[in-house]
């Protein structure tokens, strides 16, 4: 009996599974005890995961911050965090890896991981930097034994001389303002989160610059949660009310785009009829929704696997000494949330 067996029957990915067997946050109560359960019914036996080969260790460990914004305690189960671990454990497996989950609390970072490390040492560690502050990036890059083993995924510093991995935040948001102006439209609206995370950040700076430089003015700014299941009730509340509605929206994250497409529609209104939306990300909800969104394509796969080569090629018995910056770009999907308007 294997993971994946545990997998597919649970219907919730290989991360999930891994998380919940190894009693790791990352999966909430619900479904750490569905996981258990079916685990439990097909006789599953939990194998040690510390295994060294003559190579020496083939573990590779990657943690989190839960429990900050964002990324919550079950972060494990969100769309774009599933797909995103699982192109990670696909990747040491091609390389012949086992992957570790763990996590540190957002005091002394450095601490905790160098305390995790003097438990079950890995060949690197992947720091899943969502809601990482660059203080707590800086803390890991000025220890000198950590400096050239973490690869920090999913955020970027750049005064920050350390191992990063993370999508093109600013050119994914202007293909955004670009294709929106494309198709007639002038008056777009910023939705951004109400939980702030330097992706979000970058994302709003990014798309107001190209909104400028595409002479569409001062962008109407409103607010809504990230979930796929907020009703966005304050969103709603002050779109509907607008003296002058967008003909727009750019939504920060596809959990914002797909809940506020899902709010609007129950309040009476067209998507994109009335108004069209773009997400980012790209998660599998997109396809999903009526209609289809159109959305910022991050390049997950692409992530996962350079992430776990820069930890495996950087590991100390590498010949590299300097530090990199890995940045993907981004590409627009276009679906049928933006309708065309003629000017």
């Amino acid at each position: 009996m294997t993971i994946d067996e545990i997998a597919k029957r649970a219907k919730v990915s290989r991360a999930t599974v891994s998380l919940a067997l190894n009693g790791k946050p990352g999966v909430s109560k619900e479904t750490r005890n569905h996981v258990l359960s079916i685990a439990r019914e097909l006789g599953y036996i939990k194998r040690n995961t510390h295994r060294k080969s003559e190579k020496g260790n083939k573990i590779v460990r990657l943690t989190s911050l839960p429990n900050r914004g964002f990324l919550t305690d079950s972060f494990s189960e969100q769309p774009f965090f599933s797909s995103l671990l699982g192109y990670i454990e696909a990747a040491c497996r091609d390389r012949g890896y086992g992957l570790m989950y763990s996590t540190v609390g957002h005091d002394h970072v450095a601490e905790g991981l160098l305390e995790l490390e003097s438990l079950h040492p890995a060949e690197g560690i992947i720091v899943l930097g969502t809601n990482l502050s660059k203080s707590e990036a800086e803390e890991i890059c000025e220890h000198p034994d950590l400096r050239n083993r973490v690869v920090m995924l999913d955020v970027k510093y750049d005064d920050v001389a350390g191992n990063f991995v993370v999508m093109n935040n600013k050119l994914g948001a202007r293909q955004a303002a670009e294709h929106l102006f494309q198709y007639g439209h002038r008056s777009i609206g910023y939705v951004r989160s109400n939980v702030r995370i330097h992706n979000f950040l970058e994302r709003e700076e990014g798309f107001l610059a190209a909104a400028q430089a595409l002479g569409l003015g001062n962008c109407t700014i409103f607010e809504a949660e990230p979930s796929l299941f907020s009703p966005q009730e304050d969103f709603v509340r002050r779109f509907v009310s607008a003296l002058e509605r967008p003909t727009a929206l750019f939504c920060e994250c596809d959990y914002i785009a797909v809940s506020v497409a899902r709010a609007l529609m129950r309040v009476g209104l067209s998507i994109p009829h009335d108004v069209s939306i773009v997400g980012f990300d790209d998660i599998p909800e997109t396809e999903l929704l009526t209609p289809p969104l159109t959305t910022v394509q991050v390049p997950r796969q692409l992530l996962g696997e350079l992430c776990v080569s820069a930890i495996i090629d950087g590991s100390p018995n590498s010949q590299r000494t300097a530090t990199q910056k890995i940045m993907l770009d981004t590409n627009l999907i276009s679906r049928k949330s933006v309708r065309f308007i003629q000017l």
